[in-house]
């Protein structure tokens, strides 16, 4: 069955178009502009996630097949497009220097103070105390939760490419609670597809920057693995990191 992980991760995908070669939750600009909007509680003027985006945009946009794209300012103006991406004014109190921010919808002749309270008029903000509109996650959208969606995106971005996934993504699932027989664990990725006419199954654990690969994690893929092949079918193991290699640890 699904956890809460694997339908948030879904959900995130669908948002951003699914796992097509070429959709942006396969594209590392977008998961770097993400990324960046989730680690400031004050958001990010337009033009600094633009800067983020082109630091990663690696070979895009030539898979999309545009070649006069500005690729970067098209991240973040998609991300707005598709309200993962929210504008809210940025704005300092006069009377504690306090830095907070208001969503348009708050927005009132009095700006208040999240910290001391005071509020002053909106008049002012905007004649002398220079607010600035910037962007940040949309509500409902979790910095740290958006951080768990990377290794799973780009792990299903290396398969996609590898043509495992088929479009629309009808083969795959994501954050898969399996119970069985000598079985009681959660994968990151369950995929399923047929190779010369051979329904072959991969399950896998895909690990951020941060995490590590654990023995209790290739315990269970093995099991599941084991589960498989009792019943005559084919199933590999992925095991993914975002880290450029696994470590010593991870490999004993």
């Amino acid at each position: 069955r699904y956890s809460d992980a694997g339908r948030y991760v879904t959900r995130v995908m669908e948002l951003l178009g699914g796992v097509a070669p070429d959709s942006a939750s396969m594209q590392p600009a977008v998961r770097e502009v993400l990324t960046r909007a989730s680690q400031s509680p004050y958001g990010h003027p337009a033009r600094a996630l633009v800067s983020f985006a082109r630091n990663k945009q690696g070979d895009w946009p030539s898979q999309l097949g545009f070649s006069n794209l500005d690729y970067p300012a098209w991240v973040v103006h998609m991300l707005c497009d598709r309200g993962l991406l929210r504008a809210v004014l940025k704005s300092t109190c006069p009377r504690c220097g306090n830095t907070f921010v208001t969503d348009p919808r708050d927005l009132d002749h009095q700006l208040t103070c999240h910290l001391c309270g005071e509020s002053r008029p909106l008049a002012l903000h905007l004649s002398a105390l220079n607010p600035q509109w910037v962007l940040t996650l949309a509500k409902g959208l979790e910095g740290s939760r958006i951080a768990e969606t990377h290794p799973v995106m780009a792990s299903l971005s290396v398969l996609a490419g590898m043509h495992y996934i088929q479009d629309h993504g009808q083969h795959f699932l994501c954050g898969v609670r399996l119970e069985g027989k000598g079985i009681d664990c959660e994968v990151d990725v369950a995929l399923a597809y047929r190779e010369r006419g051979i329904p072959i199954y991969i399950v896998g654990e895909c690990k951020s920057y941060k995490e590590s690969l654990t023995k209790v994690d290739v315990d269970n893929l093995l099991a599941i693995q084991t589960r498989f092949k009792e019943v005559g079918l084919e199933c590999y193991i992925l095991l993914a990191t975002m880290r450029p290699r696994l470590e010593r640890d991870e490999l004993a």
